[in-house]
C-alpha cells in the first residue's frame, strides 16, 4: 500500500471518530499540532521509529508532551498510530484528514494564479464565482507566475478556468495551426 493510500484510510478514519464526538475541528487542530512537532523534531522521529524504544516507552513521552493540549480521541489515535507503527506517517494522515473533513463539509481547495499579486478581496470575489459555477464552497490558494502576463488560472480539482492572457494566446496559437490555409 502507497504512503498516501495509509494515511488518507487513517484519516478517514479519525475524521468519522471526530464527527461521531461532534471534536471535528479540535481534533484536527490537535493533529495539526502533533504533526508539525514529529516534522520539526529530528530526535523525536528518531526516538518514534527506533524499534529499541518499546511502545510503552513512546506512549509515555507521548503523553507527557501533549497530554495537556489533546482530547480523549487524538490521546487514543496516537496510541492506535503506534501500536500499528504508522507515526512515520502523521504529517501525511494530518493532511488527509483535513482533506477528508474539507470534503464532507463540501468544501473545494484550488489555486489562483495571476501575473500580479491580488488582493484577498480580488481572490474571495474569484472563489465566490468558481463556488457558483461548482456548486461547493471553494478556497483559493493565490500564486504569481509573471510567465501568465495577465488575467487568471483556476484549478479546483480537476477543473480549470483559464482566463490568462498565456492561457489565451495558446489558444490562438493553436487556431491558428489547425486552419486551413486556401
Amino acid at each position: 500500500m502507497t504512503d498516501r493510500v495509509v494515511a488518507r484510510r487513517y484519516g478517514e478514519a479519525f475524521v468519522a471518530v471526530l464527527e461521531r464526538s461532534r471534536r471535528l475541528e479540535a481534533g484536527l487542530e490537535e493533529l495539526r499540532l502533533i504533526a508539525k512537532t514529529y516534522e520539526g523534531s529530528r530526535d523525536l522521529k528518531r526516538f518514534l521509529g527506533s524499534p529499541e524504544i518499546g511502545e510503552e516507552e513512546k506512549r509515555s513521552l507521548l503523553t507527557r508532551i501533549f497530554s495537556s493540549s489533546i482530547g480523549p480521541e487524538t490521546a487514543s489515535f496516537i496510541e492506535l498510530l503506534l501500536r500499528r507503527d504508522r507515526t512515520d506517517h502523521l504529517p501525511a494522515i494530518s493532511e488527509e484528514a483535513v482533506k477528508v473533513s474539507e470534503e464532507h463539509q463540501g468544501i473545494l481547495r484550488g489555486t489562483v494564479t495571476t501575473a500580479h499579486p491580488i488582493s484577498s478581496a480580488e481572490a474571495e470575489a474569484l472563489a465566490k464565482g468558481v463556488a457558483a459555477r461548482l456548486g461547493k464552497r471553494v478556497i483559493l490558494e493565490r500564486r504569481v507566475d509573471p510567465k501568465s502576463l495577465g488575467g487568471a488560472r483556476i484549478e479546483v480539482g480537476s477543473t480549470l478556468f483559464d482566463g490568462s492572457v498565456q492561457g489565451s494566446l495558446e489558444k490562438i496559437r493553436r487556431q491558428l495551426l489547425e486552419a486551413k490555409v486556401a
